[in-house]
């Protein structure tokens, strides 16, 4: 029994390692902005989205350039107007100063992720890309050289839903939890193994071999799979709320990062495990001579 125990505390407790170490990287994730500019990204190679955002960039542009003394609707400007802004909005300039924004304000999300009394509702950006859109009514013939600037409210891009992000926000308090504690947890868990196996010299072998098998299994899913195929696997899918956070923070250079680090745990880990046997031997050994001698 107090083998089973020993063992399931070790196994227990190299989970929570492993766990801490993902965790840990998905909450840096979230507070440096790479979650935020990775969900920014999806939306903006999503083509509705950037449909609506034209159509909503579009009416506003007409509607300021429509004084009252040029109908612009009347004289069939306002056609090419709105392909000038669709243009914009399709083009690597829009995507770049969205992304510069969201690098500037990326603690948004984190606030929004932790703020407890915020009421549920979709995660909104709200973007201002009017000098982007005037610089694109420059280039309508006959409207360009006499069209005034317009100032535009910035436009709401919504970049999860409200279900979504209430789970998105489950998610992450456990995952800062895990963060915070796990680590600390799987450590305790470990000793209080120590303490009660009945094979004390053998324990660190085990621990060791524990927290190499869990890390270079991490270090195998990153490496030969996505994020999108490990959320699959997960409650709810990809658009479940741990599913979430794991597509939106992991990166492919992130993903990459945390994949060689696991490596190395791994690799460390097993090699210690395998010296730490070795001196297991080595004392039974000894143990043996010494009986054999009295």
């Amino acid at each position: 029994m107090r083998t089973l125990i020993s063992a399931l505390s070790i196994l227990v407790g190299a989970l929570l390692v492993a766990t801490w170490a993902v965790s840990q990287f998905v909450v840096g994730a979230v507070e440096d902005g790479t979650a935020a500019q990775r969900i920014t990204a999806g939306v903006l190679s999503s083509p509705l989205a950037l449909s609506q955002i034209s159509g909503e960039l579009g009416d506003a542009a007409v509607a300021k350039l429509d004084t009252g003394l040029v109908d612009v609707e009347a004289l069939g400007l306002d056609e090419p107007i709105r392909n000038a802004i669709t243009g914009v909005v399709n083009s690597e300039a829009f995507s770049a100063a969205v992304q510069t924004q969201v690098a500037l304000s990326h603690d948004q999300l984190e606030n929004e992720l932790t703020d407890d009394d915020r009421v549920p509702a979709p995660l909104v950006l709200n973007i201002d890309v009017s000098s982007l859109i005037n610089d694109g009514i420059d280039e309508v013939p006959a409207v360009g050289a006499v069209a005034p600037d317009v100032s535009l409210s910035p436009v709401p891009v919504q970049l999860l839903s409200a279900d979504d992000f209430e789970d998105a926000r489950t998610t992450y308090r456990f995952m800062q939890f895990a963060a915070a504690w796990f680590l600390w947890a799987g450590i305790a868990l470990m000793v209080l193994g120590m303490l009660i196996s009945s094979r004390k010299r053998w324990f660190p072998a085990k621990a060791l071999l524990a927290v190499g098998v869990f890390s270079l299994s991490v270090w195998a899913l990153l490496t030969w799979t996505d994020p999108e195929t490990i959320a699959g696997w997960l409650p709810g899918g990809e658009t479940g709320s741990v599913g979430t956070i794991i597509v939106n923070a992991f990166t492919e250079e992130s993903a990459g990062a945390i994949a060689g680090r696991m490596m190395w745990w791994g690799v460390i880990s097993l090699v210690a495990a395998a010296l730490f046997a070795l001196v297991a031997v080595g004392m039974k050994g000894r143990t043996g001579s010494s009986r054999a001698t009295r």
